[in-house]
């Protein structure tokens, strides 16, 4: 009988104490945090949540650093809890957005019964050393070395701003399919179609 092989490193995916990075992506937020002094907590190294208040609702915003693939993993989940009534009539609009998303994608949380929006960015496309045509996004090291913590927590709040955006985009479609008793394909479609603001 083959003896099974044995777990090697995959050198395609350097390790969390990648040099090009010089600290953990983490790091990265847990400083903009503190520095801001907006509210986080940090469970563990891989892991960073946040609660932030937008236009509709609130979402909580989690990020979990995955080092086998070197991929941030974005949760961002609105202030929704789906009763199991309304889970088939919900599942239908959320096909229906998903097929309109060109990235990122919402699904359930079985427990607790939530919707969110997930999205995992490659580790590289958090880095930088182009610069931009403002000359904003150089790159530079600062003085922790390695890649800019600027550049870093700039391209972060600009995907971040985008999910959020996401997100508020398709709330108010979410919640009339909530509201209704059993909404039709058509009224589904016609909630996708509810401009934006308030009335």
């Amino acid at each position: 009988m083959k003896e099974k092989p044995r777990h090697t490193e995959d050198h395609r995916h350097p390790p969390v104490s990648d040099e090009r990075l010089g600290v953990h992506p983490l790091d990265f937020l847990e400083r903009m945090f503190s520095e801001n002094g907006w509210e986080f907590s940090r469970p563990n190294s891989d892991s960073f949540s946040t609660v932030t208040h937008a236009d509709w609702t609130e979402y909580r915003l989690a990020f979990e650093w995955q080092r086998e693939s070197q991929v941030l993993a974005i949760a961002c989940a609105p202030a929704l809890t789906i009763p199991a009534s309304k889970r088939a009539a919900l599942s239908r609009l959320v096909e229906s957005v998903n097929l309109e998303l060109w990235f990122g994608r919402f699904e359930f949380l079985s427990y607790p019964s939530k919707l969110q929006f997930r999205y995992g960015v490659p580790l590289y496309m958090l880095e930088g050393r182009q610069g931009g045509e403002d000359g904003s996004e150089d790159g530079s090291e600062d003085e922790e070395g390695g890649a800019s913590n600027t550049f870093f927590c700039h391209r972060v709040a600009r995907l971040l701003e985008s999910i959020l955006g996401l997100c508020e985009r398709y709330y108010p479609a979410f919640r009339y399919a909530l509201a209704e008793e059993e909404p039709s394909s058509d009224e589904l479609r016609l909630a996708l179609s509810i401009p934006e603001g308030h009335a």
